[in-house]
């Protein structure tokens, strides 16, 4: 149980930072053309992967505080959570600021 509570925080982390990938500035994606092949690929997935980073966010979150056990819940898998939604936020509210931030 423990490796699904902070897989769905990770995969959630990942599909967002993925689905701005075509975001970053072209001098970036020059000197990287394995990223830029990604990014070209990764564009018309953009709409798929943000809504699949909010449904593992979304399934985090009920693993976290709709499980029925008695056990405790990990500092670790809260501070995984939580910083998954941070990540996830700041990107769709702010993709071409984080691809810069990125890019250098």
């Amino acid at each position: 149980m423990k490796v699904l509570e902070k897989g769905a925080p990770a995969a959630a982390i990942l599909t967002a930072l993925s689905a701005f990938a075509c975001c970053l500035p072209p001098v970036a994606l020059v000197a990287g053309l394995g990223f830029a092949s990604l990014s070209v690929w990764v564009q018309p997935l953009r709409f798929w992967l943000i809504g699949a980073s909010i449904v593992f966010l979304c399934v985090g979150f009920a693993q976290l505080y709709f499980r029925k056990s008695c056990r405790r819940r990990s500092l670790s898998s809260l501070v995984l959570f939580w910083i998954a939604f941070a990540v996830v936020l700041v990107t769709l509210l702010f993709p071409q600021r984080v691809a810069n931030l990125i890019a250098g």
